[in-house]
């Protein structure tokens, strides 16, 4: 939503803020500076700010420069080249003017017969004051003399046709001589009769009227006794238009600037006045932004060097340590570059890829073993052993025997040590008598487990059961 234009007009004694409402009602306040403190005349722009807030203040504003710091001279701009023109036309306003080209600020409106009225300020003062707004959070988007404002807006609302426009305000009245609905002279005068006839009776000799009674449109407040001293004493027909101040009138001419339009024909807000780049003023903040980002960045890099120069240092003591029990686990083996995979395979290795406990499985001892089975074993068997093969899965036994009978008692003694669940025995009769037999087994579980059963003596002296 657009913000409603707002106009800041900075006389010597007090400043006048209005805003334009959007249904075209104008809102002002006035701060006397002498009442608000000493100060306040060198730096109005507290004032300034107070006095927008009470308005409700958003965006932008055009300031309103006072008739007494605005300088005019009308100049001729024939002979002028189109090359550089308004360089050469600040060279001849520089002549009527009492200060150097370099210290003021101007702009051009054409006036009738190739002439030209020059507006210029006081650089060096207006720009001070457009730096006073901006600190106290107020952007200047415009400047015109206040004069010129509300004379723009009433030529466009009253259509007058008058010689001359006197605008009366409490410090002073403007006299603006018009011509083609544009002024091509403009006098400030005292707000007496006597200071306006004074000046337009000069006028009138510098450039006499065309007319026998010159007719004059009188805006702003004014003593009707005033008027009728300004008409004896100059001979104008005045007019007295209607009631309206000219800080309102300046105001919607202000609007209007404001909204692209070419109110008031000058705009001061260029050359050294025009609008700075608006990010001059945040410099430092951003300067201070990027070096305080700047040390943020070293530090936290800093930082995570440290973090990774600790790391680094940790995981090679950890390395260290995996490399010296994968040395005592395997002495004879030079250690992987992935020791920690390396030792997880050989875990999973020996629980038989199927276990999850970290400890590694107790291996039965194959000479344990091999004792039970031997002392299972009847005295007066008599066997050939060719073979014999004991591991953690089972057991299986290559021999020679006098008789099937004789393998089948070496097969029941081996149950009967409740270590191993034989298979029945395989046997073949050998070519020079006796036979071969083969025994196999696993290790019994605890699903085998049955109550002991007795061994009859005889089968333990070796008779048959």
């Amino acid at each position: 939503m657009r913000s409603a234009p707002y106009i800041v007009i900075c006389e010597p004694t007090h400043v006048s803020v209005a805003q334009v409402a959007p249904g075209g009602e104008v809102r002002t306040e006035e701060v006397v500076l002498e009442a608000v403190s000493a100060a306040a005349a060198e730096d109005p722009a507290p004032a300034v700010k107070e006095a927008l807030a009470k308005l409700g203040y958003r965006g932008g504003v055009c300031l309103g420069v006072s008739s007494a710091q605005t300088l005019v001279a009308t100049i001729d701009c024939g002979g002028i080249p189109r090359k550089d023109r308004r360089r050469a036309m600040l060279f001849r306003l520089e002549e009527h003017l009492p200060i150097d080209a370099e210290d003021f600020t101007a702009d051009f409106l054409t006036a009738a017969g190739g002439l030209a009225l020059g507006v210029a300020v006081e650089t060096a003062p207006l720009a001070c004051l457009i730096d006073q707004l901006a600190e106290a959070g107020v952007e200047t988007a415009a400047i015109a003399p206040t004069a010129l404002l509300a004379l723009w807006e009433s030529v466009r609302t009253h259509k007058a046709d008058a010689e001359y426009v006197l605008l009366a305000s409490r410090e002073h009245i403007d006299i603006f001589r018009m011509a083609d609905g544009r002024p091509h002279a403009w006098h400030t005068a005292a707000p007496d009769a006597t200071d306006v006839v004074s000046a337009i009776k000069g006028e009138l000799l510098s450039h006499p009227s065309r007319s026998d009674a010159p007719a004059a449109c009188v805006i702003g407040a004014i003593a009707q006794e005033t008027v009728a001293d300004i008409e004896r004493g100059t001979g104008l027909a005045c007019q007295v238009a209607p009631e309206q101040s000219v800080v309102e009138l300046a105001a919607r001419a202000a609007a209007c600037l404001l909204d692209g339009q070419d109110a008031g024909w000058v705009d001061l807000r260029r050359d050294a006045l025009a609008v700075a780049n608006p990010l001059g003023r945040l410099a430092t903040p951003l300067k201070a932004a990027l070096v305080l980002t700047i040390v943020t960045l070293i530090a936290v890099s800093a930082a995570a060097w440290w973090r990774a120069t600790r790391y680094d240092d940790l995981a090679g003591r950890m390395a260290a340590l995996q490399a010296g029990v994968y040395h005592r686990a395997f002495p004879n083996s030079q250690a992987p570059p992935n020791v920690r995979s390396r030792l997880q395979s050989e875990v999973k290795r020996l629980e038989g890829l199927r276990g999850t406990a970290g400890a590694i499985p107790d291996q039965p001892s194959a000479f344990d073993a091999f004792s039970q089975v031997v002392a299972g074993v009847p005295e007066a068997l008599r066997l050939r052993i060719v073979d014999i093969r004991i591991d953690p899965t089972g057991i299986q036994i290559e021999g020679q025997a006098r008789s099937h009978a004789d393998a089948e008692k070496l097969s029941q003694a081996i149950r009967a040590s409740g270590r191993y669940v034989l298979d029945p025995p395989r046997t073949e009769q050998l070519v020079k008598g006796g036979i071969g037999f083969t025994l196999t087994g696993r290790p019994a579980t605890k699903a085998d487990e049955k109550p002991a059963a007795k061994v009859d003596a005889k089968i333990a002296k070796g008779a048959k059961p």
